[in-house]
């Protein structure tokens, strides 16, 4: 996905959600999540996060034994994919079931710079502790 696509995304997304004009927090996500009918929530995970479909809703799960101030961040990429690669017409296809080769997927790429984005970071400067 091309970097003006994400912005775009994002510059869509700012209209209905004028928390995504600063860098992102905890309790700005919460607010976007409850807007847009999105369970957040921090449990007990193998993974940092997961983007899951349930029941015609969509919940991101953050690993809860990460320290807090990572789930921010992991929250937001798990976003990205909700926002960059779902569509009408493919749904949950394109953000779900994801397990298999996950780290090679390009998707990745695009769901980190969305998160970097969102958080106020410069892509390639996240913090990884």
């Amino acid at each position: 996905m091309q970097i003006e696509s994400i912005d775009a995304v994002i510059a869509a997304k700012r209209e209905v959600h004028p928390e995504l004009a600063h860098p992102l927090t905890w309790d700005a996500l919460r607010a976007i999540t409850d807007r847009e009918g999105i369970v957040l929530a921090a449990v007990s995970l193998t993974r940092p996060a997961k983007l899951v479909a349930f029941d015609g809703a969509w919940m991101i799960l953050v690993n809860s034994g990460l320290p807090p101030r990572r789930h921010t961040y992991f929250a937001a990429h798990e976003l990205g994919h909700l926002w960059l690669h779902r569509t009408s017409d493919a749904g949950e296809r394109l953000v779900y079931h994801m397990d298999t080769n996950w780290p090679n997927d390009p998707r990745e790429d695009d769901a980190e710079f969305f998160a970097q984005r969102v958080l106020g970071e410069r892509p390639g400067t996240a913090q990884t502790t």
